[in-house]
């Protein structure tokens, strides 16, 4: 008879155990995702901040040219740059013109036809919107975009005096 109780209290103990390891197992996982994506987020924060800081630097002395480097949060396919200030190039953003166009730029364009206050897109869409004063995209569409290359952009600041233009290297 204590044989029989004996092996009840071992299966009791069995899936108490499993149970336990379950949940650490869930948890773990849960607790190790929300870092990564705070992780995502905070490289998203520093790229903002290291294109504020590298136009900021450049905007007071008219004719100054910086090379940039700047790094991507890991997901990041494309940065997208618009100069809000332009006509040129919203008619890429008409309905028909571009039958084909990605989700990312019906959502740039929304922003650039609305005004709002976002002119630097990342691809997959950032948590929270880029803006930069005072920037210039100086070619015929209007915006310019790049794709990184191991996980950095190398971009081309010159300050114009009315603002910063943007360009490929």
């Amino acid at each position: 008879m204590k044989n029989k109780a004996q092996i009840a209290g071992q299966i009791f103990v069995y899936i108490i155990a499993i149970v336990i390891v379950a949940l650490v197992i869930f948890f773990g996982w849960k607790s190790v995702k929300l870092l990564i994506d705070q992780s995502e987020e905070v490289s998203a924060i520093s790229f903002q901040s290291d294109l504020k800081n590298s136009v900021g630097l450049l905007y007071s002395s008219t004719g100054s040219v910086r090379i940039e480097e700047l790094n991507l949060p890991g997901k990041v396919t494309e940065v997208c740059f618009i100069d809000v200030n332009k006509d040129i190039g919203r008619g890429m953003c008409d309905p028909g013109s571009h039958g084909d166009l990605p989700k990312q730029y019906f959502i740039m364009c929304d922003s650039w036809q609305s005004g709002g206050l976002q002119n630097v897109f990342l691809v997959p869409q950032a948590k929270n919107p880029i803006f930069i004063n005072n920037l210039i995209v100086n070619n015929d569409e209007g915006f310019e975009c790049f794709e990184p290359i191991q996980g950095r952009i190398k971009i081309k600041l010159t300050s114009l005096g009315e603002g910063i233009n943007v360009e490929s290297i």
